[in-house]
This record gives C-alpha cells, sequence and structure tokens, in this order.
C-alpha cells in the first residue's frame, strides 16, 4: 500500500481468522491501526460505516506529502476569531515520534507529491 507512514502492512485470513501485521515503529502501527484494523473489529461487530469520521479545515502551516505514497500527517485543530477551522500539522521527528503523535487529534490527508501552503482546504480523519 502506498501509505506514509504505514509500510508494511499485511492483512490476510488464516481459516476463519482475520491476521493483521502492521509496521514496527509506532507512528506507523498507530495509524495503519486506525486505518484498517480498527475499521475491521467494528465491521465485525455489525457497524455499517467503518471509516474514520471525515471532514476538511485549512492549513495553519505548509506541509509536503511524499512524492510517491499517499501522507497521513498528524495535526491539532484551532478555531480562529471568526471560528473557521484551522489544522496545525505537528511536526514529529518520523514515524518513531510517538510523543508527538500522542498530541494529534486529526489525520490530514495529503494526496501522493502534494505541496500545500497555509491557507489550503485539507480533508482530515477524526481519530
Amino acid at each position: 500500500m502506498a501509505l506514509k507512514p504505514g509500510k508494511p502492512v499485511i492483512a490476510a485470513w488464516l481459516g476463519k481468522t482475520l491476521i493483521f501485521s502492521l509496521p514496527g515503529n509506532p507512528v506507523s502501527a498507530a495509524v495503519t491501526f486506525q486505518l484498517f484494523v480498527r475499521a475491521a473489529i467494528v465491521g465485525m461487530q455489525g457497524v455499517k460505516h467503518t471509516a474514520l469520521r471525515a471532514s476538511t479545515a485549512r492549513l495553519a502551516d505548509s506541509v509536503k506529502a511524499a512524492k510517491d505514497r499517499r501522507t497521513l500527517t498528524a495535526g491539532r485543530l484551532v478555531d480562529d476569531s471568526s471560528g473557521k477551522m484551522f489544522v496545525i500539522p505537528l511536526r514529529g521527528k518520523g514515524s518513531s515520534d510517538l510523543v508527538s503523535f500522542a498530541n494529534a487529534e486529526v489525520l490530514i490527508d495529503l494526496a501522493m507529491g502534494s505541496n500545500l501552503q497555509a491557507g489550503t482546504i485539507v480533508p482530515i480523519l477524526f481519530l
């Protein structure tokens, strides 16, 4: 899967048992758990809409996606004085920086190769 963070991810059936193998770095494991494992668990419980709740927000700062992968960047939400919702990208030190990721409220969903400036409206996924 062309996803950052999130390589490698495996989902497989062993008989009637669904098995997931997640990446070793903590942020990668947390992101892929939210996207795939959580969705599978709630789906097996009969929930019809299993995806993370999505919305949009304006970027408070510029962000850049990986050239070759969809990029999910951790972010925090803030409102300005007029009530517009902004997302602040959290600048972690990579997929092993769990402390930075622990402050995230959302994932900023960046298309492969995008380079976006502050003020751009972006899709977000609520954690």
